[in-house]
């Protein structure tokens, strides 16, 4: 599964069919609770955040690798900065539909006294 299907479920709302749709964690959920069905009260009682909806900027999923948009109108900012992942920003705009080419970020160093030096830090 890749970055877009896992942050887009717990947006999915209603048409949610398990536990997994609708919880995201960086850690697998233990033994079968992932595939464990929600039952339709419990799909009645999820939030939805449509695709009409105004932009979204969400964080506390550790991400990794390059920023992505999980949806048209929500961005992912958390990057596991504290993991020696990427401090990211979105340069918003104003518009409606977000554009991956808005994130900017840096490389968080592992050595504790390092700094990104000048060229390392993307401006555009």
């Amino acid at each position: 599964m890749d970055l877009r299907e896992k942050l887009s479920r717990p947006f999915l709302g209603q048409r949610s069919t398990a536990v997994g749709d609708v919880v995201f964690q960086p850690d697998n959920l233990p033994g079968d609770l992932e595939t464990h069905a929600l039952s339709n009260e419990e799909r009645q009682q999820l939030s939805y955040y449509g695709p009409d909806q105004p932009p979204l900027f969400i964080g506390h999923y550790w991400c990794e690798g390059i920023p992505a948009l999980p949806a048209r109108n929500i961005a992912c900012l958390d990057y596991s900065a504290v993991k020696y992942g990427r401090l990211v920003a979105y340069r918003w705009n104003g518009e409606a539909t977000l554009n991956a080419d808005h994130f900017v970020w840096i490389k968080v160093p592992k050595e504790e006294r390092a700094l990104p030096r000048s060229w390392e830090i993307d401006f555009d």
